[in-house]
């Protein structure tokens, strides 16, 4: 076979400083021969394209402009503002197309999955997307546009990314890369250090066509009809049809005659003649355009400026790659394009239909957390079809590590591969004029084609072996140095030649899962078709296609990218119509504005029930690069344990991760975050079938937790598709409360502890609270947050915004921590005037004012029944509902049983189960008659006076007491603190008759008043504090305060900040919670409330006399109840007037205004004087004193056990019991 000699594709030189020198021009001899000669032309890429508004589910997405440093041609059209070439740039908003989307709005399925978007995946994308089939197109780099590309030689080293596992090393200039990665993944151009040859390749939306010669040369007929194609292919007629598609939409032309002349055109042609080859000289087609006018797919192009750079990215807008063809229509028939997504591996898809393609996104500096960059990958589920079109290195670097994954393939995959036969070399100090001394080759033959690849150390390891030093090359070296010998010349090696330890360099790899010519595994990666073998034998992955260089049995001779696409146009075409699919080639897409909208969507996506989320995040992300939103973007990962069950709903979040890490339930998530609140992450459990990924979800820094005062919360909150197809919710929060004050151990613990939940999706889509799949906790290690640090990336218009975002972020994150860490120094909270957060008001339905027997007035509320008791049931009527009278303590009103601020409270409560409801407010409470020195004891005339008001409008004066059990004769007490202080009173001095009561409940204290250590210190203080106030400030005492009260007051205030107040979990900086934590206790556990309660106390708390305060002082230090003389009122006498009567006790476990042993002690009285029958007593945990009815939780423990007694009295269970052991005494009796 005779030898293709040609230039290279163009290589960039430089002129003064000042722009590329290099101009097109190919001209092939001796076979082919591709010469490039040199004019001062800058690009101008111009296209009079302007932007529209998006569409529901199509828009496109733009990149800031840039300026590339460029002078233009005097013939290209350009905005005279900015001076930059209208295609490329919207002057209106100084923005590139963007036909890529935000990897934030990936779906979890597609139709189609095409990997790569050279000339292979180009094709597929665009025939499957004119198909009518979602398609989806992941490419490694990022997408740029002609004016993006690097134009000098800081910009293109960045750009430069260095694979290296080669065993023979690296020397020269590259020696530091030797047996590592380098430079940035996602960078333009990719150089693989191989054993024998090195490989060049591009990374971008266009693949290696962003920066190839642009030369379309079909395969030589005798190669076509070589024995190692399948008789299918063998042959020019097998592939005519394809060659001229591929032809129609690329579009390649001879440099023009009446184009500027072009020196090293002309030096090659002379070359041509002198070596005796000058009839096989000509210009070669090129997919340059030296027009202006629409391409093919309707993307409008300018004419070539001839600057040359076609190999480091061509800014002139004449170069025909797949971006302006293939990918451009792809876009315009809906297929969804993703950038900086590197595909590791593909497998079968566990519990359904196709495929899972697993990849890493190089977005949000993931990849700084290199433990895990490779192993938390993103997947998405091509239901139908994924075509590989990577590139021939790229392809078989994926198939190798789907092998190892555990994906059926031919052994034959890795093998058979080839560098096209590629020489670069050079002739210089030539005779022609001092600006053309230099002469490029590019030569392009025949190897072996048995080159190999295997992965090492994870990277792609390609053996050439000998390459360098066969005597193919060394024939043709001598050729290339007698032609430049002949022109006056030196003939010189690469100098990458030397640099990479001898080893030539191919920019044309092709092979690696070669199509088999017998059919079987056994002689080929791929069928005709470019399937992949599930083995060596004739099976296949039907859904598996190879379609780009890839499958290239053997070295062409040529460049191969008409080959290689008219190939992929023939598997595309083949593979659709085995699957049913109808390519729509006949409709023309007319004048494709890039900045618009495209004008299909396939049917699939349309109706895609995550199309109002892709909707909605795709616009937060638009409107903010629209308009230069400043914002804060960052990447972190967390690990833990989470337990995976049914019984995960149960559990605590602690017990759950106990349960989790006994039985080896590791989760993990790797996280992007951006400011405009969305996610893009993985996320790591093996009991939900491994690696979820997460499309977008909302991110709260430091919000306030409306389940607990003074708690903040950085919330997490997203969908997860697992790799079975399931769609799960995941919520995680982490917790800043007064834990962290003056504790940096524990602020740490804080913020980067989270409590996760995952829970199943409603028919809605929204997280089903009853079906929770898990739960457990997860943290950010501390090496893990320092590499989080590195990834904090700021988003702007400008330097200033920029900088903004960045002081505006931090502040608000350290404000708010050490607000939390400093709660005993920052501002106070005072009572504020508006009511929030009321989510339940409970009006009365009648309000009375009661007459007490010494003229004092109070007042009492009544709620009516809303549904029939059990007992009832349907002949229930609301006349005869039974009776509940509810007792508030002292400075507190009606508003502790019917509070607004939690969703379910007492009244409403016992009011869904059937009862009538009154509340008395008696004369210590929340009321001004608490002004006129009252006390507890006083209270019990109020507690009488309303027990004979309701008896008289129900008529139950007309009957003795509880002897009868008719429900409507019923009458039942609950009464809290004070108010059963008061209750006890008059009960024990035979105030309030015991028969007219038939049961009661006693909240936190009965009639032995007993204080915990903080309360009876002060009590016992040498100066009573009462006395002390009463000096100052007068005999009243409001819980309540505001910035305009006087100085005693406001040092009040300031002393209160550090109250001891118990564990750190009470520590606060509401100023009525200080204030009424010295008067009385602390009035509950705070996690116990929620924050809507306990922002605005003053709303449910009163003040105190300090008459009442003295009574109440005394009561607790001596622990019995007295009259307002300190007589105690607990005697035998008194206490056998209970007899009979049905009491329930309880208290909180963390009371700290009466302890606990109060309700004891009651107990333990009335059962041994009365006997134990009629009496019960139960301590809640975690309960303190008013949470046990203020509490949004109280309805899960306190109501329904207060229901239960009251259910038992109204059934007669205790005259059952008294009736029980009166017969067994006259039993024992008869005996003796």
């Amino acid at each position: 076979m005779p030898s293709r000699v040609s230039t290279p594709d163009p290589v960039k030189q430089e002129t003064n400083g000042r722009g590329t020198n290099n101009g097109h021009a190919n001209g092939h001899t001796n076979g082919h021969t591709n010469g490039h000669t040199n004019r001062n032309h800058a690009p101008s890429f111009d296209l009079d394209i302007s932007k529209v508004d998006d569409d529901l589910f199509t828009a496109p997405f733009h990149a800031e402009a840039t300026a590339n440093g460029h002078s233009h041609s005097q013939s290209a059209e350009t905005d005279p503002k900015t001076h930059k070439s209208k295609a490329a740039y919207d002057s209106a908003t100084g923005a590139y197309p963007r036909i890529s989307r935000p990897v934030e709005i990936i779906r979890p399925s597609y139709d189609v999955v095409t990997i790569g978007s050279g000339y292979g995946g180009a094709v597929a994308a665009s025939r499957m997307a004119r198909g009518g089939k979602s398609v989806c197109l992941l490419e490694r780099g990022k997408e740029r546009w002609p004016g993006e590309f690097p134009s000098n030689d800081i910009p293109a080293f960045k750009e430069l990314h260095l694979t290296n596992a080669a065993t023979d090393g690296i020397s020269g200039a590259l020696a530091q890369f030797s047996r590592r990665e380098g430079g940035d993944p996602t960078g333009l151009y990719h150089l693989i250090v191989g054993d024998g040859q090195n490989a060049f390749v591009g990374n971008g939306l266009g693949g290696t066509s962003l920066l190839n010669a642009n030369v379309f040369l079909e395969a030589d007929h005798k190669v076509l009809d070589l024995p190692i194609w399948p008789e299918s292919l063998r042959g020019h007629e097998n592939w005519k049809q394809y060659y001229e598609r591929a032809h129609s939409v690329l579009e390649p032309k001879p440099y023009p005659e009446d184009f500027p002349k072009l020196a090293k055109l002309e030096t090659l042609e002379k070359q041509a003649k002198l070596a005796g080859m000058g009839d096989r000289f000509y210009r070669v087609p090129q997919t340059t355009r030296f027009a202006d006018g629409e391409n093919s797919t309707g993307v409008y192009m300018r004419a070539s400026t001839l600057t040359g750079q076609d190999t480091t990215g061509l800014n002139d807008g004449s170069k025909s790659t797949t971006l302006v063809n293939y990918l451009s229509d792809a876009w315009n028939w809906g297929a969804e394009m993703f950038c900086e997504c590197e595909v590791r591996y593909v497998t079968k898809a566990p519990d359904q239909e196709g495929y899972l393609v697993h990849f890493a996104w190089h977005g949000g500096k993931r990849a700084n957390f290199t433990d895990i960059f490779y192993e938390d990958l993103m997947w998405v589920h091509a239901k139908e079809l994924v075509f590989f079109g990577a590139g021939s290195i790229g392809t078989t670097e994926i198939l190798l590590r789907s092998k190892k994954m555990g994906l059926d393939l031919s052994p034959y995959v890795g093998h058979g591969m080839s560098g096209n036969g590629d020489i670069l070399a050079f002739g210089y100090n030539t005779n022609e004029s001092s600006t053309e001394k230099t002469q490029c080759y590019l030569i392009m033959s025949h190897d072996s084609s048995q080159a190999t690849m295997n992965l090492k150390n994870d990277r792609p390891l390609i053996n050439f072996s000998g390459v360098g030093k066969s005597q193919r090359v060394t024939k043709l070296s001598t050729e290339l140095q007698k032609i430049t010998n002949e022109i006056g010349g030196s003939y010189v090696d690469s100098p990458f030649y030397a640099a990479f330890g001898e080893k030539e360099i191919t920019v044309h790899a092709i092979g690696g899962a070669r199509i088999s010519n017998d059919g079987t595994g056994a002689h080929g990666g791929v069928n005709d078709k470019g399937q992949l073998f599930m083995g060596q034998g004739p099976e296949v992955h039907k859904g598996l296609v190879v379609c780009d260089g890839t499958i290239v049995p053997a070295a062409l001779g040529v460049n191969p990218f008409a080959t290689i696409t008219a190939l992929a146009e023939r598997s595309v075409e083949m593979v659709a119509h085995q699957h049913g699919i109808k390519i729509n080639f006949a409709t023309k897409n007319g004048s494709l504005n890039l900045f618009g909208q495209p004008a299909h969507v396939p049917k699939a996506l349309r109706d895609h029930n995550s199309a109002k989320d892709v909707v909605r995040v795709r616009n937060i992300i638009q409107i903010a690069k629209d308009d230069g939103t400043a914002g804060i973007a960052f990447t972190e990962m967390m690990d833990g344990w989470i337990h995976i069950g049914k019984s995960a709903k149960d559990l605590s979040f602690e017990r759950a991760t106990s349960t989790a890490k006994s039985r080896g339930e590791y989760a993990r998530f790797f996280l992007s975050t951006r400011s405009w609140n969305t996610h893009n992450r993985t996320f790591t459990c093996p009991k939900l079938g491994g690696t979820c990924v997460v499309q977008g979800g909302k991110f709260q820094l430091f919000n306030d937790d409306p389940r607990s005062p003074g708690t903040l919360n950085l919330t997490y909150n997203f969908r997860v598709s697992c790799p079975n197809g399931h769609k799960l919710h995941f919520n995680g929060y982490k917790v800043v409360n007064s834990d962290v004050v003056l504790n940096p151990v524990n602020l740490w613990k804080a913020t980067t502890t989270l409590y996760c939940t995952i829970s199943e999706l409603n028919e809605g889509g929204e997280p089903d609270e009853n079906k929770v799949r898990g739960k457990g906790m997860m943290r950010i290690r501390p090496s893990a947050f320092l590499q989080e640090c590195t990834t904090m990336q700021v988003t702007g218009s400008s330097l200033y915004s920029q900088l903004a975002s960045t002081v505006n972020f931090v502040g608000y994150f350290t404000m708010k921590a050490a607000g939390a860490f400093l709660t005993p120094f920052i501002p106070m909270q005072w009572p504020s005037i508006p009511f929030n957060g009321y989510q339940n008001l409970t009006h009365w339905t009648q309000e009375y004012t009661v007459d007490a027997s010494d003229r004092v007035k109070t007042k009492m509320y009544m709620w009516s029944p809303l549904a029939p008791t059990e007992r009832e049931g349907r002949h229930w009527n609301a006349a005869s509902a039974p009776i509940i009278l509810f007792v508030p303590g002292a400075a507190v009103d009606q508003q502790i049983f019917s509070l607004p601020t939690i969703k379910i409270n007492a009244v409403n409560y016992f009011r869904n189960k059937g009862y009538r409801v009154y509340c008395q407010v008696h004369r210590v409470g929340k009321t001004v008659v608490a002004q006129q020195d009252w006390t507890s004891y006083d209270a019990r005339h109020d507690i009488k006076a309303a027990l004979k008001m309701i008896r008289g409008q129900h008529g139950m004066d007309k009957y003795d007491g509880g002897s009868s059990t008719e429900p409507s004769r019923t009458l039942y007490v609950v009464a809290h603190g004070a108010g059963s202080v008061a209750l006890a009173s008059g009960l024990l001095d035979g105030t309030i008759p015991r028969e007219w009561i038939s049961g009661v409940t006693a909240s936190q204290v009965f009639m032995n008043p007993l204080f915990p250590r903080a309360n009876y210190v002060k009590a016992r203080l040498p100066i009573p504090l009462n006395l002390v106030y009463r000096l100052l400030q007068g005999k009243w005492y409001d819980c309540t305060s505001t910035p305009q009260d006087g100085y005693v007051q406001q040092a009040i205030n300031q002393v209160l900040r550090f109250y001891p107040v118990g564990s750190r979990d009470e520590i606060c900086n509401s100023v009525v919670c200080h204030r009424s934590s010295l008067v009385f206790g602390r009035l509950w556990s705070h996690r116990n409330l929620n924050d809507a309660t306990h922002s605005q106390l003053e709303n449910f708390l009163g003040g105190t006399s300090m008459r009442s305060l003295h009574h109440l002082m005394y009561m607790g230090v001596h622990g019995h109840v007295t009259d307002s003389h300190d007589a105690s009122l607990v005697t035998p006498q008194n206490i056998a007037r209970l007899k009979g009567l049905p009491v329930f006790l309880f208290s909180g476990s963390e009371n700290d205004v009466y302890t606990p042993d109060c309700t004891d002690l009651s107990f333990t009285a009335l059962s041994e004087a009365n006997g134990g029958l009629c009496y019960e007593r139960q301590v809640f945990g975690g309960r303190g004193h008013l949470d046990s009815w203020m509490s949004p939780a109280a309805h899960e423990d306190v109501f329904p056990r207060v229901l239960k007694h009251v259910e038992n009295v109204r059934g007669g269970r205790y005259e059952e019991m008294k009736t029980a052991v009166v017969r067994l005494s006259k039993r024992k009796a008869i005996g003796r």
